[in-house]
């Protein structure tokens, strides 16, 4: 579907400060199909004759609505009848328009009100017959008087209209507007789509807050991201607000921003079932106060959003703590992946690009997620600076202060991303559409070196609370902390980018591969002058696992990997002195050495911060900082979801061998370190699945499995012994009583 299918369509709006609903009145005879062609700016609920499509939802996915919005097929044929019938619009905020409100939003730029440009198809006995939107469509308003992206929505049924055709035809007509810069592109991530309704799995009436109100509050059992759904009984009005934690028997919503985020609800004079059109929330908890004597917790839902990106593994063993990880780190994948994949999906909402590399083979592992990433891509590309920076965050909906520009690890998806997926999938048109993109990043990360070679611009080793820039000790009440290795961090990053620039060249056999060489060498010797040729620099675990995973000072891997053995294997080593920067690379790092026994006891440190530590304090999805639930920070981030890949990869043993592209050649290499009885885990290849498992018996540990016939394929043992296979197969390693 292209934006030709829109044809004459013009842009149509509402006026400035108000939401608007476009409607069109039709007849239509025996229709045997009918569809919509949309594209907007902000969000849509289509209505046909009174009922809302629900197929799927939030659409159109993120844009930057100066440049580009997705294109939306939606069809129709269900709700289409012989007669007369009503199609009507209506269209919220979305994450780019900000109306004037007491909620909590971190952007706050208004970057073009609501607008529509759509085709109406029907085709029926008497042929194909095309509304386009135009001055013949009407234009009112609905009743949602405001829809904060992240602040919530305000419903009132009394103004709700009936939208029959009588209505529809008494409205005034839309007002056209000419967006000529505007381009409308086909989507490229899945939609959005409701994947399950959840049920309270208790629900409790709680004390008056210290305003004298009393609640209800339900509980849903985890963090997610979803719709809200309640029955306000008649003549009321509610607050609906969610919340990923507790303060007592109330909700603390110190998570959810700073500032108010809640849903107002109004009833007429008849009860009314509501839930947010255009927007979403995550939560755990939802607290419903205002006119609540006669609220039904009963009928409370949670109807849970997201792409309909299918599962793309599993995994599961004999390690109770390693499965509820597992499923920590997969629930905090699914809640961010939307038509971008987000940081939170309750406070920020935002693409940023520093998870779809670091934690990429975590994100396609849990879900099949390409379409998503690769629309990330598409978006870096049209978000480049003139400078030729990539911003932190695409679209780039508003511009963060000048610390927070430029990042090689952010900006640095625009190299990294195309590559991996190109090694996942073995496509080369994203590095072919990228490669001059990736190429201008690069020249302006060169130019901000400073005059010992070394880049010093960034985040460092960003945690959740390394976020200080000016001596801050606290951020809104919680203790936070410079940031960490910024020189150290971005110099070995970007000698890392000009590796894989490298790599990229000469595959498409461009030629640059000389240049970046000459470069990592100049960065390689900087970088030494900082560490190494210090007598006295002995360097953090951070530190030294970034270094490693540069490659940028291979000769010193030794040393490097002999300290951190030493230093993760002290009793008292916390991941919190582990950043999201480093935490892959220590994976890698510690893997090399084959300590699988130090990365599975990091799973059960519960007195330490770290997976442990959440696991244990009640966390139900991966946190912001180490320290989970008992820091205010958010309860549902996937940028230390390592220890899915992780488990994966190395316990379950399902790789894709170093020569491999598109994992052609598969090489299994399961690791059992002690504590842990049997694993068994899968994954979906472009060439089908493979599963790989293992058990412990009385005499040694049986390997056992599946692997697609169409691929060259080996089990490496962990008595270093090889094997190949092919379709089903079973091993027996015997080991000493």
């Amino acid at each position: 579907m292209t934006h030709d299918s829109l044809g004459q369509a013009s842009w149509i709006a509402g006026t400035d400060n108000d939401l608007p609903a476009f409607g069109v009145v039709f007849q239509s005879n025996e229709p045997r199909s009918a569809s919509i062609d949309l594209a907007c700016r902000g969000v849509a609920n289509v209505v046909v004759n009174g009922q809302s499509i629900t197929e799927e939802v939030l659409f159109p996915g993120y844009s930057d609505p100066r440049k580009s919005v997705e294109l939306i097929h939606l069809t129709l044929s269900r709700y289409v009848r012989s007669g007369t019938n009503t199609i009507v619009v209506e269209l919220g905020s979305g994450p780019s328009h900000h109306l004037p409100s007491d909620r909590w939003s971190k952007l706050t730029t208004s970057l073009g009100s609501p607008a529509l440009r759509a085709v109406v198809s029907i085709d029926s006995s008497r042929g194909v017959h095309r509304l386009e939107t135009g001055r013949n469509w009407g234009a009112s308003t609905h009743a949602t008087a405001l829809s904060s992206w992240v602040g919530g929505e305000e419903y009132d049924d009394r103004l709700a209209l009936n939208y029959t055709a009588e209505e529809i035809l008494s409205w005034g007509p839309a007002r056209e507007l000419i967006l000529d810069e505007l381009t409308v592109r086909p989507r490229i991530a899945p939609p959005t789509r409701q994947i399950e309704t959840r049920l309270p799995v208790s629900w409790w009436r709680a004390p008056s807050a210290s305003d004298g109100s009393p609640a209800v509050v339900v509980d849903f059992g985890f963090t997610h991201s979803g719709l809200i759904e309640v029955v306000v009984p008649p003549s009321s009005e509610i607050r609906v607000r969610p919340a990923e934690l507790l303060d007592g028997l109330r909700i603390d919503p110190t998570t959810q921003g700073w500032g108010p985020v809640y849903h107002r609800v109004t009833s007429g004079g008849s009860p009314v079932r509501w839930r947010p059109r255009f927007s979403y929330n995550g939560y755990r908890y939802v607290e419903i106060t205002g006119d609540i004597d006669e609220f039904d917790p009963r009928h409370v839902r949670s109807h849970i959003v997201g792409s309909a990106a299918e599962r793309a593994g599993s995994f599961h063993s004999s390690d109770d703590r390693l499965n509820t990880l597992y499923e920590m780190s997969e629930r905090s994948i699914r809640s961010n992946a939307f038509s971008v994949l987000t940081d939170c999906p309750q406070r920020e909402k935002l693409g940023y690009l520093e998870q779809t590399h670091l934690q990429f083979t975590s994100l396609v592992r849990a879900l099949h997620l390409r379409p998503v990433l690769e629309n990330m891509v598409t978006l870096m590309v049209e978000a480049q600076q003139p400078s030729g920076n990539i911003p932190l965050f695409v679209p780039e909906l508003d511009v963060f202060p000048d610390e927070w520009q430029t990042d090689p690890n952010w900006g640095g998806a625009i190299v990294v991303l195309p590559w991996l997926l190109y090694l996942e999938y073995g496509d080369l048109r994203l590095l072919e559409r990228t490669s001059t993109t990736a190429r201008r990043y690069l020249d302006h990360l060169l130019a901000l070196r400073d005059s010992d070679g070394m880049l010093r611009v960034g985040l460092g080793d960003f945690t959740g609370k390394s976020v200080a820039t000016n001596g801050e000790t606290k951020f809104e009440g919680h203790p936070i902390e410079p940031r960490r290795s910024v020189a150290l961090t971005s110099s070995a990053s970007l000698y890392k980018l000009l590796s894989i620039a490298s790599e990229i060249d000469n595959t498409l056999e461009q030629g640059g591969e000389d240049r970046w060489e000459q470069e990592r060498m100049h960065l390689r010797h900087a970088i030494v002058r900082q560490t190494f040729a210090h007598p006295a620099w002995v360097g953090t675990p951070a530190e030294l696992a970034v270094l490693h995973g540069s490659r940028a000072v291979a000769d010193h891997d030794d040393y490097i990997l002999d300290r951190l053995e030493n230093v993760v294997g002290m009793p008292e080593f916390s991941l919190e002195a582990i950043g999201s920067i480093a935490l892959p690379a220590l994976y890698e790092a510690l893997s090399v050495r084959d300590r699988h026994d130090l990365l599975h006891s990091l799973c059960h440190r519960d007195h330490l911060p770290g997976f442990g530590y959440m696991a244990a304090h009640g966390a139900t999805s991966l946190t912001e900082t180490w320290d989970g639930p008992t820091y205010g920070f958010s309860q549902n981030h996937f940028m230390y979801a390592s220890v899915l890949d992780w488990m994966q990869r190395s316990l379950a043993g399902i790789r894709q061998d170093d020569t491999s592209i598109a994992w052609r050649k598969v090489l299994l290499r399961p690791k059992c370190p002690p504590g842990v009885a049997a694993v068994s885990g899968s994954h979906e290849t472009p060439h089908g699945w493979i599963h790989s498992a293992w058990r412990r018996d009385d005499t040694g540990i049986v390997f056992f499995g599946t692997v697609p016939q169409s691929v060259t394929a080996s089990i490496r043992l962990p008595d270093g012994t090889s094997h190949a296979v092919s379709g089903a197969y079973e091993i027996r390693l015997e080991t000493s009583p």
